[in-house]
């Protein structure tokens, strides 16, 4: 019998890094160009994550993304959620609470989910078909 490479182990474990990472590329794909839901924007937009992606079960999870460009992102010293300033990162939940009330909901439960584990390779799938 001839033993399977690393990487068929890899394919035929759901739970895999492997199916992780196709998995984040399709929604990486989903997210460039759509506007930023913030200013509306398509220049160097990108799918943020609500509750941390390194909680498993949500880390594909639709309802766990958001289209920001990378000023909403990152730099606005006014809204972004990774701000280096703590104004922002309280005015993008606050801008959360008012516009993305199903995000708040999971933000304020994921803690009870954080060792359940997440079928990356379903993940990958349903991504890769809303990729077409």
């Amino acid at each position: 019998m001839k033993r399977k490479s690393k990487l068929q182990k890899k394919k035929d474990n759901q739970y895999s890094t492997y199916w992780r990472n196709r998995a984040d590329k399709e929604v990486t794909k989903y997210y460039t160009g759509l506007p930023c839901a913030i200013c509306g924007t398509t220049h160097n937009t990108c799918g943020h994550h609500i509750v941390p992606r390194e909680v498993p079960i949500f880390r594909h999870d639709p309802d766990n993304l958001i289209p920001l460009c990378e000023k909403h992102h990152k730099y606005s010293n006014d809204l972004a959620p990774h701000s280096s300033n703590i104004l922002a990162q309280e005015a993008f939940v606050k801008w959360l609470r008012e516009n993305r009330p199903k995000a708040i909901e999971l933000l304020e439960t994921y803690k009870q989910f954080k060792g359940v584990k997440s079928d990356y390779r379903e993940a990958y799938e349903e991504w890769a078909e809303m990729n077409g």
